[in-house]
């Protein structure tokens, strides 16, 4: 399941409610803060993603994620990975993220506010977590590398201001108002680590409130 840590990063990044843009009509903002702006309104937001990650021989293993998030700071995530491990769980109740894989039903639980604090001081490694907190603004969390605009999309590059372990930069594909993902990639060492193609992205969607309840499963 560790490798699963570099999609939610690649998520969060991409969805997080923020800060406005400046109120100056001659202020022009950055692509970070058109990304946080868009997001500053956001209530609720439901995205079905697929997830590659690479193998052996040149192939890449495809997994369906299901994402739900309602502000200011719920969500529940489900990566389908089958096989031993079966479904990754993540919900987020506001005060606390509790995970657990389908398969052993082990939970892992962390107070919501001290994953933020360590985002804060330890980089952004954690990306639903940014996604569903307001005060971890995209562009407080990353450099912007480049932007550049090709066949009526976005393309960005970013860097964590505080580097982390698991990826060196992000490479994201927007729509051609820079707000909607296309498709993320996370690179480490020059080779990409996981990708992401999103499926849908239904931004003030019914969510229904069990699904941000944690229950524990049964073993």
């Amino acid at each position: 399941m560790k490798r699963f840590a570099l999609v939610i990063f690649a998520l969060g990044a991409l969805c997080l409610p923020s800060r406005g843009i400046s109120d100056d009509p001659s202020y022009t903002p950055s692509p970070l803060e058109i990304l946080d702006a868009d997001r500053k309104a956001l209530t609720s937001l439901s995205i079905v993603v697929e997830i590659q990650t690479p193998k052996s021989g040149n192939r890449w293993s495809r997994f369906p994620m299901f994402f739900d998030y309602v502000a200011p700071n719920k969500y529940r995530s489900e990566i389908r990975t089958g096989g031993l491990e079966g479904s990754l769980i993540i919900i987020a109740d506001g005060r606390m993220i509790s995970s657990y894989p389908t398969k052993t039903g082990v939970v892992t639980q962390n107070l919501q506010a001290d994953v933020v604090a360590s985002i804060k001081s330890n980089g952004p490694s954690d990306l639903l977590t940014v996604l569903a907190t307001p005060s971890l603004t995209f562009s407080s969390l990353f450099h912007l590398v480049s932007s550049t605009a090709q066949d009526s999309r976005v393309l960005l590059t970013v860097r964590p201001k505080v580097s982390v372990a698991s990826y060196d930069k992000i490479m994201l594909v927007l729509s051609a108002d820079g707000k909607t993902p296309i498709s993320a990639e996370a690179v480490k060492a020059g080779k990409t680590i996981v990708r992401l193609t999103f499926k849908t992205y239904a931004r003030n969607a019914a969510v229904d409130p069990a699904k941000l309840i944690f229950t524990p499963p049964d073993k």
